[in-house]
């Protein structure tokens, strides 16, 4: 137990390091953007890229200022990267108050969708924005539009798009959950009961009973980055740590941490370009790093921060960052750098950090807490070993009593026969004469012989009586 808490220490400083090489590398990796008077902070969705090529892309500028904000603290909100990124996401953001995932063309609208609206709004809060502020208050409203009308959960683009994919999922309802809480409020009632259905359906359409969540409501899809989405989104919502639907799901989550190498999400989207409307599944890449994920639904979930899996998670996690500060996903080219995946290592590491500085008291405690621990558990051994010799002492002592009891009749038969001698020897020379004469004992017929043994025998009963009465007198002095 002291190596495991040594180690926790070891990679506290590790995921500091990581979350320093990080933010350093974001920074070099920023672009300025200059439009009439404004200027803008804008970052590639791939940092490989020494310049940006493709317009600018939400979930990229989203993640700069998180990771940002993440690494830096409170202190990075007034950063000029931080504001300038921030104000770049409020030009982006569209009429119906989402956020597309890349700006739209000249003259077209482009489909806001869930992820990139809550990478958006989150960034926003992270950089100061007031949660009173219209880009919020849209953005709100955006999320209470789009549930599915017919379970109230979501899918990954608003159900008022007419070529929509007609199914909610777990991940993009996980995201709109957690958008929603950022800035819930008892009075609000219209996210109240917005979060209430789509928790409802969360909880009873797609859980399965081991605690596990998968894809959508089709049973059996479990994976460890869905069910990781779903313990975040119910811990959001104000579910506790200690609730049973939570402790199944962490305990799942720990046992099934390798159920992550082929994620999956995607959705429905037109192809502009074809002749004819073609629709076409664009996948989500963003999930394909997962153990970032997955260590903020450990951590958000109350995960014994001693259990060696979760540990052996961070490990592996410090130990994937590469030498250019980024991490690598699934499914991506070896070369590819994408910044989704610095912002969600960065968080799970954040979240591991926080989660240590908050038991450091415990840390602080454990190992002399322990060591009295082996030194009772010592003790109470010996006690142990103790009691099991005396019960062997006791075992023996009533051997020896049950032993003694028998003796201690023979020793009342001694002494008795010693105080009353001769009334034995007078029972049983009367008892002889007796036989002798009943049986016609030869010696008998000579008178002279039985007549002395007459003699002995009342001479022995005379003693008897003698003796006795001396007996009796000396017991009444």
């Amino acid at each position: 137990m002291a190596e495991r808490i040594e180690s926790i220490r070891e990679l506290k400083q590790k995921a500091e390091e990581c979350l320093h090489s990080s933010e350093t590398y974001i920074r070099k990796k920023v672009q300025w953007l200059d439009e009439g008077g404004q200027r803008y902070c804008i970052w590639p969705l791939g940092l490989e890229k020494d310049r940006i090529e493709a317009p600018e892309e939400t979930c990229a500028i989203a993640s700069a200022i998180i990771i940002l904000t993440t690494c830096g603290g409170d202190a990075a909100k007034s950063d000029p990267l931080v504001q300038g990124g921030a104000a770049l996401l409020e030009k982006l953001q569209q009429d119906d108050g989402g956020w597309p995932s890349i700006p739209p063309r000249s003259g077209e609208q482009e489909e806001s969708l869930v992820l990139d609206t809550y990478f958006a709004l989150k960034a926003l809060l992270e950089a100061g924005r007031n949660q009173e502020s219209p880009s919020v208050q849209r953005a709100v409203n955006w999320f209470i539009e789009a549930t599915n009308p017919k379970d109230g959960a979501w899918g990954f683009l608003s159900f008022k798009y007419s070529q929509r994919d007609d199914n909610s999922y777990v991940l993009s309802t996980c995201y709109a959950i957690r958008a929603l809480c950022l800035i819930y409020k008892q009075t609000d009632r219209r996210i109240r009961d917005t979060v209430g259905r789509s928790l409802q359906w969360l909880r009873e359409e797609c859980r399965d009973p081991d605690g596990s969540y998968g894809r959508s409501s089709k049973k059996g899809e479990h994976s460890a980055i869905h069910t990781a989405s779903a313990i975040i989104a119910l811990r959001n919502a104000g579910w506790s740590e200690y609730s049973l639907e939570i402790k199944t799901s962490i305990k799942w989550l720990l046992e099934n941490l390798t159920e992550r190498e082929h994620v999956s999400d995607n959705y429905i989207i037109p192809l502009r370009e074809a002749e004819k409307p073609i629709r076409k599944k664009r996948d989500i890449y963003h999930i394909t790093f997962p153990e970032g994920y997955i260590l903020q639904g450990l951590i958000r979930g109350g995960a014994y921060l001693l259990d060696s899996r979760l540990l052996v998670l961070v490990k592996e996690l410090i130990d994937r960052q590469k030498k250019e500060a980024h991490w690598q996903c699934i499914n991506r080219a070896p070369e590819h750098q994408p910044i989704y995946a610095i912002m969600d290592a960065c968080l799970g590491l954040q979240a591991f950090i926080e989660e240590v500085d908050k038991k450091k008291d415990f840390l602080d405690f454990a190992e002399p807490m322990m060591k009295m621990q082996a030194d009772l558990d010592a003790q109470i051994q010996k006690i142990d070993s103790m009691a099991s010799d005396l019960r062997l002492v006791k075992d023996g002592i009533s051997t020896l009593q049950k032993r003694t009891a028998v003796l201690k009749k023979f020793e009342s038969l001694k002494k008795h026969l010693r105080k009353f001698a001769f009334s034995y020897i007078f029972l049983v020379s009367l008892v002889v004469y007796v036989l002798a004469g009943l049986f016609g004992y030869h010696q008998f017929e000579d008178l002279k012989t039985a007549g002395i043994l007459g003699v002995i025998i009342l001479l022995a009963a005379l003693a008897q009586i003698f003796l006795g009465e001396r007996s009796r007198r000396k017991e009444e002095k």
